[in-house]
């Protein structure tokens, strides 16, 4: 049945089941900017609690 859906799709097997590879760059943008959010946070509550 996913080798139809595949086909259909015109896409291989493990495109269906896990999606479209994201490429490492954008792996790596998406992290950093998870990153700088998280950092930003935390400086953010710790101004907050030493008030």
């Amino acid at each position: 049945m996913i080798l139809h859906i595949a086909e259909v799709l015109d896409a291989d097997a493990n495109t269906v089941f896990y999606g479209r590879p994201v490429d490492d760059r954008k792996r790596r943008i998406i992290s950093a900017v998870i990153l700088a959010v998280v950092t930003a946070a935390l400086w953010g509550l710790d101004l907050y609690l030493r008030r």
